[in-house]
């Protein structure tokens, strides 16, 4: 039997643990809504002891879970509408760009019309004209062609290296091709009709500064010369240029110039004769034709290509295998060379040509002859006619080594063979 005093103990102190419980629970319910606060009352009411403080710890963790997910949710939604607004905006820049892209296109090939018609049509107009250019590559290479540029091709032919500089060209860059022989002019007419980029002009190369200067051209980007005679020239008999085709001992690359290979072979004394064949057609027989030309002139005069080159063979035959080039080649090639002052135009263009180049504007020669590569390669290494250093150097070379063409465009074009390349930059 409990005594009364030990009741009364338990009494007090179950009523102070319920007092405590009660003060707890009004803290805890102050944080909630009035609401939950009701609820969680009336929920502690019908429960007591470790009942009680269960439901109260799963209502809390419920309760958190929902803020939680609320979060969550709010999230998301809000990450999907970014998303959406991103795409959109996107897309929408996107079709912007095209269309400015598209506008862009239309533009620019508005302005490469004419460069792109001259490209296409590049190796069809050299085919038609009969000459195919020789180290195009090699040569805009050494041009090193600004778009913007100005830019002077001195030998036009059959204008395959001023379509190659016009197809490098934008819509503010400028060419100027030239040439004695008024046919590559009239084709070049032709290719380069409705470009305005374009400019031809009958001249002769040497005069080249004083062109410039006439006209207010101002100095050039580039020059470009590719010396020598084209295959049309050489293929058409009525030119004289070539002793595989009969024709008239003509030889000129401007048709209206005075002197002839005939005036030459006909009119001019044994010894000149010898020394144009030995001079600059560095034939070591060159006395020996001389003067198997001299007596065949007094039976009458040598009309045709034919009958000059009969005389070369006779005079230079001998037994054994055929010779490695015809006997005429280098006759020939004097006898050009004499008729039009090729070296001569060369030496005064060279003694000129920094004027007609800005500043690090360069100058590319194309040769095929040892005394106009010869030529070149001392002016360009500030050189003067007697050999000696130029007081004041105006070159600095592209390349110190001369350029030939590959065996793949040998192979494909023989007549490239001879070919050499030089360039230089003024200083």
């Amino acid at each position: 039997m409990v005594r009364p005093d030990k009741k009364a103990a338990r009494k007090a102190k179950r009523a102070a643990k319920n007092i405590a419980d009660q003060d707890i629970a009004q803290k805890e319910s102050a944080d909630l809504t009035d609401s939950a606060a009701e609820d969680l009352e009336a929920e502690r009411g019908a429960c007591d002891g470790e009942a009680a403080e269960e439901a109260f710890e799963e209502n809390r963790r419920q309760d958190a879970e929902a803020k939680t997910q609320a979060k969550t949710q709010a999230k998301t939604q809000a990450k999907t509408q970014e998303e959406a607004i991103a795409k959109a905006e996107s897309k929408e820049q996107k079709e912007e760009d095209k269309e400015e892209k598209g506008e862009d296109k239309k533009k620019a090939a508005d302005k490469r019309a004419p460069v792109k018609r001259l490209a296409a049509l590049r190796d069809d107009w050299s085919e038609r004209f009969g000459h195919k250019p020789v180290m195009v590559m090699e040569a805009m290479e050494a041009l090193h062609v600004h778009p913007d540029g100005f830019y002077v091709d001195g030998t036009l032919g059959g204008g395959g290296h001023s379509r190659a500089i016009a197809e490098r060209l934008g819509p503010e860059g400028r060419l100027l091709s030239l040439d004695v022989d008024p046919g590559p002019l009239d084709f070049a007419g032709e290719w380069s009709k409705g470009d305005s980029r374009v400019s031809l002009a009958r001249l002769n190369f040497k005069r080249l500064p004083d062109f410039l200067a006439e006209k207010a051209l101002g100095p050039a980007d580039g020059v470009l010369l590719d010396l020598g005679f084209s295959s049309a020239q050489l293929l058409a008999p009525e030119r004289g240029f070539s002793f595989s085709f009969d024709g008239p001992l003509d030889m000129r690359l401007d048709p209206s110039s005075g002197l002839t290979a005939g005036a030459i072979v006909n009119d001019w004394p044994e010894e000149d004769l010898a020394g144009i064949f030995r001079r600059l057609g560095e034939e070591r027989a060159a006395r020996r034709l001389a003067a198997a030309i001299a007596r065949e002139r007094e039976a009458g005069p040598i009309e045709t290509t034919a009958a000059l080159a009969a005389i070369a063979r006779k005079t230079l035959h001998r037994a054994g295998p055929p010779p490695r080039i015809h006997p005429a080649t280098r006759m020939f090639m004097g006898l050009r060379l004499a008729v039009n002052g090729e070296l001569d135009s060369l030496a005064a263009f060279l003694a000129r040509a920094r004027s007609c180049l800005k500043p690090g504007g360069r100058l590319a020669v194309i040769s095929f002859h040892s005394l106009e590569d010869r030529l070149v390669k001392e002016s360009f290494r500030g050189r003067a006619e007697s050999g000696k250093p130029a007081p004041i150097p105006v070159w600095r070379e592209w390349r110190r080594k001369v350029i030939k063409p590959s065996e793949a465009e040998v192979a494909a074009n023989p007549r490239a063979r001879s070919a050499k390349l030089r360039a230089a930059e003024a200083i």
